[in-house]
């Protein structure tokens, strides 16, 4: 399987809109089977909403699973990383129907 390395244009990571556009980027790598490796080497904060819009749609799409074995995270700081899982969690998490 083929492998796509993404990066990112800022060291902050806030708009959410600007996060759609990335994530219809990665999914199109998806759809021809890659598996993608995004590399927070320049960024220093990712706002709730951007992880929501790229990283949470993404799990949620592909479910927790896939997007583990289909996305890897590299050169992230620790506080980027919790907001990220947060969102992902929050997306994949089973609902709670009463």
């Amino acid at each position: 399987m083929n492998t796509q390395k993404i990066t990112f244009g800022s060291t902050d990571l806030a708009s959410r809109s600007l996060a759609a556009l990335k994530r219809i980027e990665v999914e199109a790598f998806l759809q021809r089977g890659c598996h993608i490796i995004a590399d927070f080497r320049a960024v220093q904060s990712i706002s709730g909403s951007y992880a929501d819009e790229f990283f949470g749609v993404l799990a949620q799409k592909l479910g927790a699973e896939k997007f583990i074995e289909q996305i890897r995270l590299v050169n992230i700081q620790e506080h980027c990383l919790r907001v990220v899982a947060e969102c992902i969690h929050i997306r994949t998490k089973p609902s709670q129907a009463a």
